[in-house]
């Protein structure tokens, strides 16, 4: 151990792309945390407009840090994302995520992936119908929704949660908790190029990792990991 530092709570951890800052969003303090990686000299920077609790962060290439917090803001009161320019030291905007078909509407945004040219941004949703938002970067507005239908083994949620996202090849890989599942989509069509059962009973899986052709699952119940291997799953029938 090199330093402490008292950041306080729980929260979402994240680098910035150059590896120069570490950003922490809290989930007990209405505020996150810059800390230079170099010097461990930090500030903090409160939410906007009565924002409170954070579960997840990211900052894109372009310097836009995208903090996804449960509740407060311009949105009465719903879970939102909130761009925070790292240059500048501003917020410039705010993307409403919550679920407005839900009474009460409990979501929040739990993860976050870029795409490849980081002009969309997917945010997987807690306790939301909705699945996961598309955001355009550029525009900061959803302009798609990719949703997926409680299960047979989902017994007790009208969502599915997924709680961790990644890439593998042009698919999207997605750990649902509450349906114990792993399904790799087309994002393009919506269309699952594979579902694979992962088992629970409780909490069920959380964690994701891609590493060449395998996913790499933790999951609350198991003493380890699960690995699957995704190659044979999404070849293409010419492969």
């Amino acid at each position: 151990i090199v330093k402490r530092i008292p950041v306080g709570g729980e929260g979402a951890l994240v680098t910035s792309p150059d590896g120069h800052h570490v950003y922490f969003g809290n989930n007990r303090e209405n505020q996150f945390y810059i800390i230079d990686a170099d010097s461990y000299q930090y500030r903090s920077v409160a939410f906007p407009q009565g924002g409170r609790g954070c579960l997840c962060c990211l900052e894109l290439r372009n310097g836009l840090l995208y903090i996804g917090i449960q509740r407060g803001g311009p949105h009465a009161g719903g879970s939102f994302l909130a761009v925070f320019d790292t240059r500048r030291q501003i917020y410039l905007d705010s993307i409403h995520v919550g679920d407005a078909t839900a009474t009460p509407d409990v979501s929040a945004p739990i993860t976050l992936l870029p795409s490849a040219d980081e002009r969309l941004l997917y945010v997987g949703m807690f306790q939301s119908r909705k699945g996961i938002q598309v955001i355009d970067t550029e525009r900061h507005a959803i302009v798609d929704n990719i949703s997926f239908e409680p299960d047979a083994n989902n017994k007790h949620f009208r969502w599915v949660d997924p709680l961790a996202l990644a890439w593998h090849r042009q698919y999207l890989v997605s750990v649902n908790r509450n349906n114990y599942e792993l399904v790799v989509t087309d994002p393009a069509t919506h269309a699952a190029k594979a579902r694979v059962r992962l088992g629970g009973t409780g909490n069920g899986p959380r964690d994701l990792a891609i590493v060449g052709d395998r996913a790499i699952i933790t999951h609350k119940e198991m003493d380890g990991l699960l690995i699957v291997n995704l190659d044979e799953m999404v070849r293409e029938p010419n492969q």
